[in-house]
């Protein structure tokens, strides 16, 4: 692939995403979660009463800012939205509390343990109250683009996978190639090939 190639497959990528508008779709469920989520008291949550009172004071509704136990453990899938508002990626929280990719791409029962939703709401709100407290302009809208920030920078890793796939395909279909063009195959059955001193190669 050259470069020109792969700035325009990079840039197709990004942008097929970013259409999608996933924030918009996390915040979403969020709000259709009208079950009533407590948040008192704060300490038990991580919830600096600093950053409490600054949304508040704003009239922000908590669940759009600070992770609860109970809606991560009734939809997994929004933890995406308040990692994103912590600027954390899932390496980093996997590191913390354990892995949430499956978590939150939907694909894991939602029978997680309330226990460990506790802990990784307590590990979000502590860096969405650190972030807040630090900012003197700290708004609803700033937390949005930290979900959209955190996503480009998800979006730039599967890129990089990809790249990484891609080239591997090649070394394999160049290898292959240069098989059958001396001839050194014997027969092929779906991936397998069997070569002429009866070595196998997957």
């Amino acid at each position: 692939m050259s470069n020109h190639e792969e700035v325009l497959y990079r840039s197709r990528i990004f942008s097929e995403q970013i259409r999608q508008r996933k924030d918009e779709g996390l915040r979403k469920r969020i709000a259709e979660h009208t079950r009533p989520l407590k948040f008192y008291p704060l300490k038990n949550l991580m919830i600096s009463k600093r950053a409490w009172q600054r949304i508040r004071a704003e009239g922000i509704e908590a669940k759009y800012v600070f992770a609860h136990p109970d809606l991560l453990q009734h939809d997994p899938s929004v933890s995406q939205y308040y990692r994103g508002m912590a600027l954390l990626s899932q390496k980093q929280v996997a590191r913390l509390v354990g892995a949430i990719a499956r978590w939150e791409e939907g694909t894991q029962a939602k029978t997680t343990p309330r226990e460990r939703c506790l802990s990784i709401a307590r590990l979000y709100n502590a860096v969405i109250s650190s972030i807040i407290e630090d900012s003197a302009d700290w708004t609803l809208e700033n937390g949005y683009r930290n979900i959209i920030a955190t996503m480009g920078i998800s979006l730039d890793g599967m890129y990089r996978n990809k790249i990484g796939q891609m080239a591997e395909d090649i070394v394999k279909i160049r290898i292959v190639n240069w098989l059958q063009n001396r001839p050194l195959i014997l027969k092929e059955a779906d991936g397998v090939y069997t070569l002429r001193d009866e070595t196998v190669m997957r």
